[in-house]
């Protein structure tokens, strides 16, 4: 780095930096172009789309090493012994890592710890869950490891707009309505991901909200925000614009008589229109503000979330943990796949000084 630039290092703030990357867009996987003496790390789930880019990895050159993430409590509909079958016949190293789902702590640094040599990366996150993308996320990251994100659209997504109308009440107002899960085990905080905050200080709480009202209501119940940010996800697909005012609805109930509620938008795929939002209120009231952040979103929005909390020490994670999973409520099929590549973000180079991209 340049004298310019370590000065720039020392004068501006971590975000200012963070918001000068020159980040990658969301791009078409082509598996052809794996990169050899890699790692790949995913997670069955019981999803179609989280093996969905599997094939795409059949044919990488040389050695790829396959970190499988294995949850507990295990789920039967994981597809866990698929990967591994297919890990089998095409002769790829496998390393088990075990991620409980209500012990979390540790989770992205147990993944780094197995990734040996590798030359490069691969993060498959269609079959994690959102808290699960965090943590690798900013293990990666302030360990200085360059690393390519994989994602997986599905098909189609639950509920359908015939399946959520459905559960509409006669009074067109919705339920409390468990459409993927039930119940929350915990609003998890994990170590890695908390913060220092000083006593007295006004509570700011980022929420994504999503079909799963009981995720909103106990985040509020549990942190009792002074203020909250709600970044409403915005659906690429046309046929997907309905969920942003169905999600509205869900979580009208949840959000009814809290105060200092504000409210923004975000692309579901394009990770940078999350990382735009969270740098600007970070910028705007992490002076006066503790500020805490829930990633019960999409999953790419999740990997923003990581980005960000990996240059942000004082951004606490906090994520309402499911306490049973509905597995046949999630997915179903497997859309297109997307791969975006992550510079070195925290090192000493140019990667954290470079132009902001202009899309």
């Amino acid at each position: 780095m340049n004298r310019s630039g370590e000065l720039d290092k020392l004068v501006s703030r971590p975000d200012e930096r963070l918001a000068r990357v020159a980040w990658a867009g969301p791009q078409p996987f082509e598996g052809g172009a794996v990169q050899a003496g890699a790692a790949l790390v995913l997670c069955g789930g019981f999803e179609d789309r989280a093996i969905g880019a599997l094939p795409s990895f059949s044919e990488a050159t040389g050695d790829l090493a396959v970190i499988l993430v294995r949850y507990r409590p295990e789920y039967p509909e994981n597809r866990d012994q698929g990967i591994l079958e297919w890990a089998k016949n095409y002769k790829r190293d496998v390393r088990d890592c075990i991620y409980d789902r209500q012990a979390p702590a540790g989770g992205g640094e147990a993944v780094v710890d197995l990734l040996g040599n590798a030359k490069h990366v691969y993060v498959d996150v269609s079959g994690m869950s959102r808290l699960l993308i965090v943590q690798i996320v900013v293990a990666l990251v302030q360990t200085g490891r360059c690393f390519t994100v994989i994602y997986t659209e599905a098909a189609e997504y639950f509920p359908t707009r015939t399946e959520f109308d459905r559960e509409l009440t006669i009074s067109t107002k919705v339920r409390a309505l468990d459409f993927l899960s039930s119940g929350i085990f915990e609003v998890a905080a994990t170590p890695e991901l908390g913060s220092v905050s000083m006593l007295g200080e006004a509570t700011r709480l980022i929420v994504f909200p999503s079909m799963e009202e009981v995720q909103m209501r106990n985040l509020l119940q549990e942190i009792q925000p002074t203020y909250v940010d709600v970044v409403h996800g915005m659906r690429p697909d046309s046929s997907n614009h309905w969920r942003r005012e169905a999600v509205e609805r869900v979580n009208a109930s949840a959000l009814e008589g809290q105060t200092g509620v504000s409210g923004h938008e975000a692309s579901t795929l394009d990770y940078r229109e999350t990382l735009r939002v969270l740098l600007r209120v970070y910028e705007e009231r992490s002076m006066f503000d503790r500020m805490l952040v829930a990633p019960t979103g999409s999953k790419m929005q999740a990997v923003a979330v990581g980005l960000v909390r990996a240059a942000l020490k004082d951004l606490q994670v906090v994520y309402p943990t499911p306490q049973v999973l509905r597995a046949g409520h999630y997915t179903r099929g497997v859309g297109r796949v997307h791969q975006i590549s992550v510079p070195r973000v925290l090192d000493d180079g140019n990667s954290m000084d470079t132009p902001a991209d202009s899309q």
